[in-house]
């Protein structure tokens, strides 16, 4: 049964999270946040009220790991997986790449197709494997995994 209400306030400590009707304000950036804490819904009458304490926590990260990758102009692995990763930062210096969050990426199964120099792809959420495959052989990926 989805719970719906009209006005719902988070304050995770003095940034608070506000949302009322369709619209959403957020003062704590960024936005998305890992939260952790215990959150009860009591049904009496609708709507439904909602009530617990929640707590944020920026994910932190220590040790990096930096690699350039050559391709090869056949799916290449650019990062096996890993559960302990925070975020992954893929820079592609030249060429034209397919590159999936999964396994074996070709010019018709990807996540993001990157065809501009100096593009960057960024996330904290995938920790599966990640790979990629580029039109041509010889241009380069520098590969950042922070965990």
């Amino acid at each position: 049964m989805s719970v719906f209400t009209n006005d719902v306030t988070v304050e995770p400590g003095s940034n608070p999270i506000s949302v009322s009707g369709s619209s959403v304000s957020v003062t704590n950036f960024p936005a998305t946040q890992p939260v952790s804490g215990t959150v009860s819904a009591t049904q009496g009458t609708s709507p439904w009220v909602v009530s617990g304490t929640v707590t944020t926590a920026f994910p932190s990260s220590s040790t990096s790991t930096v690699t350039q990758v050559t391709s090869t102009a056949v799916n290449q692995t650019l990062l096996a997986a890993n559960v302990n990763r925070k975020k992954v930062i893929l820079n592609f210096n030249t060429g034209i790449w397919s590159v999936k969050f999964g396994t074996g990426a070709t010019a018709t199964s990807f996540t993001y197709s990157v065809s501009g120099a100096n593009t960057s792809i960024t996330d904290t959420t995938w920790t599966g494997q990640i790979d990629a495959i580029c039109t041509t052989s010889g241009k380069t990926v520098n590969v950042t995994e922070l965990v």
